[in-house]
């Protein structure tokens, strides 16, 4: 990998064009795009039912920034200023969670400093207050309010970084049906369902081993008489078939890959990941073609935070211009993440799908 970024300059066009006339010669390049045409409301249902769902994606400055509050952007401040007293103050009054101890560096005083800049902007609950009108939740709840306002029956994904906001959601929306989809469920070491015992629970199953669902629900049966179903997979078979449950909060870790939620009508970035790979695989999990549960389009969000216009001017004066430059002139953490995306979107999409001929690897 080094030696390729040796080779081929990530911000020179013509190297990136030069890797995919390279890359040409030993990959076949198949889009979903080019194999599945999109949905066509001047269609009938039976005709639109082997075709993809549009993707539409909602423009955040429309729905879904909000700005920090003033004890948020004052943890922020003592984050940048003064770190070892912050990490005291935060071990002394709030705790270490759980996504410190995984996201810990030792030359850091075992706290990364990028991730609780994320989770002070995620909840005030990180620094020690009530969430009830965190302003992240409180931008999240008009998104789920005009989605759930133009049908009944309408479902949603989440997708969040970490666990304690998989867990914030799951209970503030509980009258959405909201389910949790990460690694903190209720599991024994094999991931099967559990009961309050540790007990696996068994479920009903059919002839061709499939569970069998009641009201969109796998049914309850003794040992011997069915088989253990895994805590992820319940999760999943309840948002896909359950009416009432219309809302899955999916970490990245656990659903970014390899898993189907077709019966979404929408998903919220509640963070965006870190590399484009990542984001572009957990977006596509609620865009497949699904025959049962036919849908025009898959409507996606994405939440960014804000600094106000008092708080950059604060930090550009005891920052000084480098240090404010490289931490804040570029806006929130989402916003600077949210362009490095777009930035290693295009990349991706020129290498792979670059234009020119073999020839023209001369004249680069």
């Amino acid at each position: 990998a080094r030696a390729f970024s040796r080779a081929f300059r990530l911000d020179s066009r013509d190297d990136l064009t030069a890797s995919n006339l390279l890359l040409k010669r030993f990959s076949i390049r198949i889009r979903k795009k080019d194999v599945f045409d999109e949905y066509d409301p001047a269609l009938s249902v039976k005709e639109n039912k082997d075709r993809l769902p549009r993707k539409i994606e909602t423009d955040s400055e429309e729905l879904g920034t909000f700005q920090l509050c003033g004890p948020q952007e004052s943890a922020i401040e003592q984050l940048y200023t003064n770190y070892p007293q912050w990490v005291r103050e935060h071990r002394e009054r709030h705790g270490i969670t759980e996504q410190d101890r995984a996201y810990s560096r030792f030359h850091e005083g075992h706290l990364s400093r990028r991730h609780a800049l994320r989770q002070i902007m995620d909840r005030k609950s990180y620094i020690g207050l009530e969430d009830k009108d965190n302003p992240k939740y409180l931008a999240m709840d008009k998104i789920l309010e005009q989605e759930f306002s133009r049908s009944p029956d309408r479902k949603g994904i989440i997708l969040t970084e970490y666990q304690e906001q998989v867990e914030n959601y799951v209970k503030r929306y509980a009258c959405y049906g909201a389910r949790g989809y990460y690694g903190g469920l209720k599991q024994n070491s094999n991931g099967y369902v559990i009961d309050d015992r540790g007990n696996v629970l068994y479920y009903e199953v059919n002839a061709h081993g499939a569970y069998h669902l009641v009201k969109g629900k796998p049914v309850p049966v003794k040992k011997g008489k069915g088989k253990p179903i895994r805590a992820l997979d319940y999760q999943r078979l309840l948002f896909q078939n359950d009416p009432d449950t219309k809302l899955l909060v999916v970490s990245y870790k656990a659903g970014a890959v390899g898993v189907t939620f077709t019966a979404a009508h929408f998903l919220v970035r509640d963070n965006v990941a870190e590399r484009y790979d990542t984001q572009f695989q957990a977006d596509d999990r609620v865009h497949r073609i699904d025959k049962k549960r036919l849908k025009p389009d898959v409507t996606y969000y994405t939440l960014q935070a804000r600094y106000s216009e008092s708080f950059t001017r604060r930090m550009q004066e005891k920052l000084g211009d480098e240090k404010f430059g490289k931490y804040f002139a570029n806006g929130t953490y989402d916003q600077i993440l949210s362009r490095r995306l777009a930035s290693q979107k295009n990349r991706f999409n020129r290498v792979v799908d670059g234009v020119g001929s073999f020839e023209d690897i001369a004249a680069v």
